[in-house]
C-alpha cells in the first residue's frame, strides 16, 4: 500500500509499533491477527460507529466472560429462559484454532502475561484457567536454539503456541526494547523463523494506530472493492499539510489526539484534548506543536453517542455507553463473540472520547430465536476430577509456593 501511494510511509514507519526486526516476517500459520477487538458506539440516530481498533493484545474479553459467569450464578433462571447465546462456543473455537497450531502434539499453549502488577492481570488468569492454557511470565520462558521453552520443576518443556497479552515492544529485550524486564530474550528470533506461533504476531499493534483510521475508507475500496461495513469516526492525519490546516480551521469541532498512542506535548495527559475547551494560549501552544510534530497528531470528529437506562439509587437514569466487540480467527474464518464488554459512564457527557475508561460495566446479551444448549468450558460442580500431574508447574510458581508455605509456618509458630 505504501509503494502504491495509498498510504504515506510516515503513517506506518512513524509508529513505535513498526518493529523493524520483524519486517518481512510472515507469521507461522499465515495470520498476523488471530484476535481482534473494536470499540463501537451508537449515535443518537441509531447508527453504530467504530471508535477505535484493538489489535496489539486486546483486553476486555475476560471481563466480559466474568460478567456473564457472575450474572448466570446470580440470576440462573433468567439465563435459562431468555435464550441467550452462550459464550463458550466462541472460546472453544478460538482455543481449538490455537491448539491446531501446535506442532509438538503436547497441546501446551502459553498465555503470556506481564505479571500480577498489570491492570488486566485478573482477566489473564481467568482466561488461562477457563481455556486450559498455562499462565506464564517472561521469566518463566527461555529460548534454546530455535524453540521456546517453559521452565518447570521437571526441566524445560516446549511451548509451541503463545497467546500474547504483553505489548510487543516489551516482548524481547534483545531485539526490541532493551529496558524491558518482562519479555524473553530471543523471542523475536524464534517467531521470525517460525519456531513459535504468536497470537497476535509481533508488530500487529501497528494497525490500531489512530493515524491509520484516516486512510481506512480508501484502503477498504482498494483492498476489498467496497466501502467499510461500519463507518468509523472521521479522522484527519496531521502529517499532511492540507489535513493539518483543516484541523486547525475546525478546531472547535474536533478532538486532537496522539496519532500513535504515544505521549505528545500539548495534548494533555490523557492523550487527547477537545479543541473547544482550549484557552487562547493553549491554542497557540497546540498550533506550535502541530507545526513541529504534525505527523504525531490526528484530528477526529467528536462522536456523540446515545445512552442506555441504568439503575442508579432508586430509579432508572440515562447513561452513555460504549461497547467492545471481539472476533477470533478459527478454522471456519472469523467468528464474532455473541456478547461484548460494555462500558458505562457515570457522567452525562455523551462524547465518546470522555468515556474511554468507563466507570462500570454490564453483561451484553445476544438473544437467539431458538433454544440454546447449555455449554461451558467450566467443569461441572457435580463431576470434579482431581488430577495430579508432575512436571507442569513453572519453577517460579513452585518457588513462590515454597516460600508461601514457609511464611505460613512462621505465622502459625
Amino acid at each position: 500500500m505504501v509503494e502504491q501511494g495509498a498510504l504515506p510511509a510516515a503513517a506506518v514507519a512513524g509508529s513505535p509499533e513498526f518493529l523493524r526486526p520483524m519486517v518481512g516476517t510472515l507469521p507461522r500459520g499465515g495470520k498476523f491477527l488471530r484476535f481482534y477487538a473494536a470499540d463501537v458506539g451508537r449515535g443518537p440516530d441509531g447508527r453504530w460507529w467504530v471508535l477505535s481498533d484493538r489489535t496489539q493484545a486486546p483486553s476486555g474479553v475476560g471481563y466480559a466472560l466474568e460478567n456473564r459467569l457472575a450474572m448466570s450464578r446470580a440470576l440462573p433462571d433468567i439465563s435459562r429462559t431468555m435464550r441467550m447465546e452462550r459464550l463458550a462456543g466462541f472460546f472453544q473455537g478460538f482455543r481449538t484454532s490455537l491448539l491446531k497450531l501446535d506442532r509438538t502434539g503436547e497441546g501446551r499453549v502459553g498465555l503470556m502475561t506481564p505479571g500480577a502488577l498489570n491492570e488486566t492481570y485478573f482477566e489473564h488468569a481467568l482466561l488461562a484457567r477457563y481455556m486450559g492454557f498455562s499462565l506464564v511470565e517472561g521469566e518463566d520462558l527461555a529460548v534454546r536454539g530455535d524453540a521456546l521453552y517453559v521452565r518447570t520443576v521437571a526441566g524445560l518443556k516446549r511451548v509451541d503456541v503463545v497467546l500474547r497479552r504483553l505489548d510487543a515492544d516489551f516482548a524481547d529485550p534483545l531485539e526490541l526494547n532493551a529496558r524491558s524486564r518482562l519479555g524473553v530474550p530471543g523471542l523475536a528470533h524464534v517467531a521470525r523463523i517460525g519456531g513459535v506461533a504468536l497470537a497476535n504476531a509481533l508488530g500487529s499493534g501497528l494497525v490500531e494506530a489512530p493515524a491509520l483510521m484516516a486512510f481506512l475508507p480508501r484502503l477498504a475500496i482498494k483492498l476489498l472493492g467496497r466501502p467499510l461495513a461500519l463507518p468509523h469516526v472521521g479522522t484527519w492525519w496531521c502529517g499532511q499539510g492540507a489535513e493539518r490546516a483543516q484541523v486547525m480551521e475546525h478546531l472547535d469541532e474536533l478532538v486532537v489526539a496522539s496519532a500513535f498512542g504515544t505521549p505528545v506535548p500539548g495534548i494533555g495527559r490523557r492523550g487527547s484534548v477537545l479543541g473547544a475547551d482550549l484557552a487562547p494560549q493553549e491554542r497557540r501552544q497546540l498550533s506550535a506543536v502541530m507545526a513541529r510534530r504534525g505527523a504525531d497528531l490526528v484530528g477526529q470528529d467528536v462522536a456523540r453517542i446515545s445512552t442506555m437506562p441504568v439503575w442508579t439509587g432508586d430509579k432508572l437514569t440515562p447513561r452513555p455507553f460504549t461497547l467492545r466487540v471481539f472476533l477470533a480467527a478459527t478454522e471456519d474464518g472469523w467468528t464474532v463473540m455473541p456478547g461484548g464488554f460494555c462500558r458505562i459512564s457515570e457522567r452525562l457527557d455523551a462524547r465518546a472520547f470522555s468515556i474511554q475508561r468507563g466507570d462500570r460495566s454490564a453483561d451484553v446479551w445476544v438473544l437467539a430465536d431458538r433454544e440454546v444448549p447449555a455449554t461451558s468450558l467450566l467443569p461441572s460442580p457435580d463431576n470434579v476430577r482431581v488430577r495430579r500431574s508432575s512436571g507442569t508447574l513453572p519453577s517460579r510458581s513452585a518457588d513462590n509456593l515454597f516460600w508461601l508455605g514457609r511464611y505460613v509456618e512462621r505465622a502459625e509458630g
